[in-house]
């Protein structure tokens, strides 16, 4: 049996609903590459004098370089992707409900009437020296 106080189901109707869902992406850093490279050199010599390889001799020698590093700053900005979502909400429809409630009525009658003499007393309260007053 239905409920008259619920909706049915039929009575549902759609509502928007706006829900966000928040991405984290990654962020590439890049490095500079460090390789090793031989370095050419020029050599003088007379015209006549050839030039011989001679046996390989390694240094390990530091050289200062000089570059500009750039530095990365990096912060998490999520972003916010919205999409519209339907939800069914129930909807109250107001319905008259009456109910006769009995309610008592009292009123007051008189029976058989009559009437009653009552004395009424009454003080009075007063100077005589004021009546003298008055009365010339």
């Amino acid at each position: 049996m239905a409920n008259p106080t619920m909706p049915s189901r039929s009575d549902a109707k759609k509502w928007p609903v706006q829900k966000c869902d928040v991405e984290t992406k990654k962020v590439q850093k890049i490095h500079p590459d460090t390789q090793c490279k031989k370095i050419p050199r020029k050599v003088c010599a007379p015209s006549n004098c050839e030039v011989v390889p001679g046996p390989e001799i390694c240094n390990e020698e530091a050289q200062t370089q000089i570059q500009n590093i750039p530095e990365e700053e990096c912060d998490l900005q999520p972003q916010e992707h919205c999409k519209t979502e339907s939800t069914l909400v129930p909807r109250l429809v107001p319905k008259k409900n009456c109910v006769k409630v009995p309610k008592e009525v009292c009123v007051n009658t008189k029976k058989n009437p009559k009437k009653i003499t009552k004395p009424i007393i009454k003080n009075w309260c007063y100077d005589p020296r004021e009546l003298k007053k008055n009365a010339y």
